[in-house]
């Protein structure tokens, strides 16, 4: 019978390390076990393949899976029936008679459908305290997939109303992290109503017992799927697979608001009642608590950028920004020109009216002493020079007036201008935070790729050192097989020798015994006369006769009677 396993979360809560544990496990026992990592979301690019193997590839569209996410926004979030899942869908992710190995956190609700759609499935749901969920997932994704497709909070909301009606909700509008904390609280009793539902198929693993104690956790998930444990002698347990969360996204008012939930998550026997006598439950929920106790007061938290806008608006933002960014500073530039070009125009009308006065100026003390000279003959040939400065001086001022207005025009498109430019920068700034937040987080990726690829590079060097050893114990364990098999002939061949032998005496041993009976059955009779009284007769009478002369000896030793 096939093996087929799927591991399930709800995001942030160790489905990744045990994806590719079980798949190395799996691999080792048979090399064509299939891979499905998030087949809701992602496609055959990224199947087949170690956590660390897949890396660039969710950076790609066409890794993408058009029939899971199909079949994703229209199964419910909350499905028992197995009829609800998509038949090629269901044998794309799990082929029959083939061993799969697949991973998924957006199946929660749906285990049940997916017990009843394969009988032999076995289901390990890895289960995480709130506070670690919500904090880690906003730093990298949203719950409700927004970045991929249409959120599925609107349906998420009507969905859970209907379905855990006796569950009270929140009250009034709600933060992203009360959100992701609803996601998270009801996908997780969904989960272990189906695990109550299925107990002999379903393994609830809490992820604080599983991490505190990895060999131990992990050798009870591959007993409970079927798998060597033998695989743990080669895994680094300090090595996390995906990326890691070390800062605190939430603020005092989010984290107040999980705070009464990590209690109840923590008295939970149906997660912790198979694991207490080994784990101290309570000395773990009040480290958990104590990890947040220097969250920053403030508002609550939310994305710096719209949640469901996809990669293609993103960029197509960003190169409308780098547009209008070019485009303000074209303006800028021509405005600048405008304003050097009319400052020349105005200096030089008013370098000419300076002019015009000094001349008018020049004319008046000529008026003076030509009417102190009572110089008459040249009064009106000044006057009329007078007129004609005048005349230039009022065209001049007029010129001035129009270039005064003009100049508080140009100073009125330049405040505008100003204005707009002061929003274009204040948009800039805007998406420089957001282009300098996505930079933050692609550099995280960076790192956290880097650090996958450099376990990965250790953990292949380690694997190489193991395999080495291995061949040179395979070789030692050959030539010690060919020395038993060279000693087992040889026994074989002496004990062949030693059955002729012991046929061959058999042989004689029933000849002797033959013969011993025909000898015995010839001397039988004689010997009864040997051993019987009348042979002593019979010497007593030839002494007798010897002596009374009736017989004699001869020369043989024969005794004669005497004629």
């Amino acid at each position: 019978m096939s093996r087929q396993i799927l591991i399930s979360g709800v995001g942030r809560s160790g489905t990744t390390f045990a994806y590719d544990v079980l798949l190395r496990a799996a691999k080792a026992e048979n090399s064509k076990t299939l891979g499905r990592y998030e087949p809701f979301l992602w496609g055959e690019p990224t199947w087949d393949r170690a956590p660390s193997e897949i890396g660039g590839l969710f950076g790609s569209t066409s890794s993408m899976s058009s029939i899971g996410i199909a079949n994703h926004l229209t199964a419910p979030l909350f499905l028992r029936d197995a009829g609800g899942l998509d038949t090629q869908f269901l044998d794309s992710v799990f082929p029959q008679g083939q061993d799969v190995i697949a991973k998924f956190i957006r199946a929660s609700g749906r285990l049940a459908a997916f017990l009843r759609s394969r009988p032999n499935l076995k289901v390990v749901h890895i289960v995480r305290n709130p506070l670690d969920v919500v904090n880690s997932g906003l730093n990298y994704f949203s719950f409700f997939g927004a970045e991929f497709h249409p959120s599925d909070l609107p349906r998420f909301n009507r969905e859970t109303a209907g379905e855990f009606p006796e569950i009270a909700d929140f009250e009034g509008p709600q933060s992203v992290a009360q959100q992701a904390l609803k996601w998270c609280r009801f996908m997780t009793e969904a989960a272990l109503r189906t695990a109550d539902e299925f107990e002999d198929r379903v393994l609830v693993v809490p992820y604080e017992w599983m991490m505190s104690q990895p060999k131990t956790g992990l050798r009870a998930v591959l007993e409970f799927v079927g798998l060597s444990s033998s695989i743990d002698q080669a895994i680094d347990y300090t090595q996390r697979v995906g990326p890691k969360t070390s800062s605190l996204q939430l603020s005092q008012s989010d984290r107040d608001t999980i705070l009464p939930f990590v209690d109840q998550y923590f008295d939970d026997a149906r997660i912790f009642g198979r694991c207490s006598a080994s784990f101290d439950v309570s000395s773990e929920c009040d480290e958990v608590i104590a990890r947040y106790a220097e969250c920053k007061a403030g508002p609550a938290f939310d994305w710096p950028l719209d949640p469901g806008l996809a990669p293609t608006q993103l960029r197509a933002r960003l190169r409308s920004a780098n547009a209008d960014n070019q485009k303000t500073a074209e303006q800028s530039n021509a405005l600048a020109q405008l304003q050097s070009r009319r400052h020349a125009e105005i200096g030089d009308r008013l370098d000419a009216l300076e002019l015009s006065i000094s001349s008018v100026g020049e004319v008046a003390v000529d008026l003076s002493e030509m009417a102190r000279g009572a110089r008459t003959d040249d009064v009106h040939s000044k006057l009329s020079t007078i007129s004609t400065a005048i005349g230039d001086f009022q065209k001049r001022e007029a010129e001035v007036l129009a270039a005064r207005a003009e100049t508080s025009q140009l100073r009125g498109q330049l405040v505008a201008a100003k204005a707009e430019l002061s929003a274009m920068a204040d948009t800039v700034d805007d998406l420089k935070a957001e282009k300098s937040v996505l930079a933050q987080r692609a550099q995280a990726e960076i790192n956290v790729v880097i650090e996958d690829l450099d376990a990965s590079a250790t953990l292949v060097s380690r694997l190489k050192d193991r395999i080495a050893a291995l061949r040179e114990e395979q070789s030692n364990q050959s030539d010690q097989i060919d020395s038993l098999r060279l000693g087992k002939r040889r026994a074989e061949e002496e004990l062949k020798r030693s059955k002729d032998a012991l046929a061959a005496a058999s042989k004689a041993n029933k000849l002797i015994s033959g013969q011993a009976s025909e000898l015995a059955s010839i001397l039988a009779p004689r010997l009864w006369t040997i051993f019987s009284l009348r042979p002593l007769r019979y010497v007593f009478q030839q002494r007798q006769k010897i002596k009374s002369g009736q017989a004699q000896v001869n020369t043989s030793g024969i005794v004669q009677g005497v004629d």
